[in-house]
């Protein structure tokens, strides 16, 4: 009789077990589609705001298109220049969102491919903003290197965050007015400001 009720027992043990991995297992694949899905808080529209109409029908990868089209291309270029100072903000609110992202998701040991593109919220309501998938891979995956990283790796983490940004920008023409590292990877050039410098003598120098 004991050893049926142990029988029993372990079924009913082993039964909840199987559960519990059934269950973690949907929770992960819930998560997954409703990031690749777009739900607002991962860069998905808010129906609720109103489409920033400053950019006009172009959304998405039609607004990058336009951006990064060179003079001599049909596009009125007096247009261009006053959208790709309105998109300075946009593109900078992309980037630093891909790279939150890929930070807290590294976090909870998520690592997926983020979308090329995500609404991001202006002052005057939201707007499409797209990029290219191999780029927007990069920042995720730099934002995802920030987990748990060393001094010198951070070092070399913000370089290339810079570095990506200004390229991103140069594809469109545009400079960007702030380093972006100085915002996500905070601590770093405080730490270095505080290295003793030295003269050519090799004597310290104070600040």
């Amino acid at each position: 009789m004991s050893t049926f009720l142990l029988t029993i027992i372990f079924i009913g043990l082993l039964g909840i077990v199987v559960m519990i991995i059934y269950l973690i297992d949907r929770v992960k694949s819930i998560e997954t589609l409703s990031r690749n899905s777009g739900t607002p808080s991962q860069g998905g529209r808010d129906i609720k705001l109103p489409i920033d109409e400053r950019f006009g029908e172009n959304q998405g990868q039609s607004l990058w298109r336009m951006l990064s089209a060179s003079e001599g291309s049909g596009t009125d270029p007096d247009l261009v220049r006053s959208l790709r100072s309105q998109y300075e903000p946009i593109l900078l609110r992309h980037i630093e969102e891909l790279f939150e992202e890929g930070w807290l998701d590294a976090k909870q040991d998520i690592n997926v491919q983020p979308p090329e593109s995500r609404w991001i919220k202006t002052t005057t309501g939201q707007i499409e903003s797209w990029l290219p998938a191999t780029d927007a891979r990069t920042i995720y995956d730099l934002g995802q290197g920030r987990n748990g990283a060393t001094a010198e790796r951070l070092d070399a983490l913000r370089l290339n965050l810079d570095n990506l940004a200004e390229n991103l920008f140069g594809k469109l023409g545009m400079k960007s007015s702030r380093s972006l590292s100085r915002l996500l990877v905070p601590g770093v050039e405080a730490n270095s400001a505080l290295t003793p410098q030295t003269n050519p003598e090799g004597t310290e120098q104070k600040p």
